[in-house]
This record gives structure tokens, sequence and C-alpha cells, in this order.
């Protein structure tokens, strides 16, 4: 966790990620929530990956595996968008957990934690 902020830290001294970037991509995804109050998308793209030795691996590997793994939080991250993964059934091979990500427009954080809150309550133990 330390290197992966020390390499952030490294990353924006360099300039290499620039805030007007940020702005440019938030300015361009503004629109989707032109006529949608929420944004749903995966939460994983693929089922779990197998269990290993993750900490033994050299970090661009386990960069390399995770961004295959769970790409979709990543652009609302890098937005500052609010979002949240609430659960959405069983994987119908492996049986493994399943969910679903919410996004909402920026200061839609009480719609968002709402919708959560109503999910939970219409699917308990999920």
């Amino acid at each position: 966790m330390r290197f992966h902020a020390a390499l952030g830290d490294r990353v924006r001294a360099h300039n290499l990620i620039r805030e007007a970037d940020r702005e440019d991509f938030r300015a361009h995804v503004v629109g989707y929530f032109s006529n949608l109050d929420l944004l749903i998308t995966p939460t994983l793209a693929t089922p779990p990956v197998e269990a290993a030795l993750w900490g033994q691996r050299s970090w661009p590997r386990v960069f390399a595996a995770n961004a295959r793994y769970a790409p979709y939080s990543a652009p609302w991250n890098h937005a500052g968008y609010p979002a949240v993964s609430v659960p959405a059934g069983v994987h119908p091979r492996t049986g493994t957990p399943l969910s679903v990500q919410l996004v909402a427009p920026d200061g839609g954080e009480q719609l968002l934690l709402g919708v959560a809150a109503l999910l939970q309550r219409l699917a308990p133990g999920f």
C-alpha cells in the first residue's frame, strides 16, 4: 500500500496526471447524468481470481491483474464521483456473490445511499 501511494505521489510530482485531465474527464462524463439519476455498472469484470501469493509478485503484475479484474470503479474514482457496490445475486457457475456498482452525479450521495439502503431492505441477506 505504501508503495502504491508513493508511486501516486511521483506520478503527480512529474505532472503525468494533471488536474486539467481530471477536469476534462469530469466534463465528459457529466453528460451521462443528463437524463439519469444513477448509473449502474458491473463491479467486477470476472469471477474472483484464484488466491495467490500476491505479496510476492511484482507490482506491475499485481496492478495488471487488478486492472483486468476490477476496472469499473477506476474511472469514477478518478472523476471523484460518488459510487457504491451493492450485492446482486450469486454467480451461476461459481456460486460466488455478485455485485453491481451504482454511480451518482456530483452531489448525489444522499440518493446513492438511499437506493443502497432500499436494496438492502428489499433483499436482506445479500
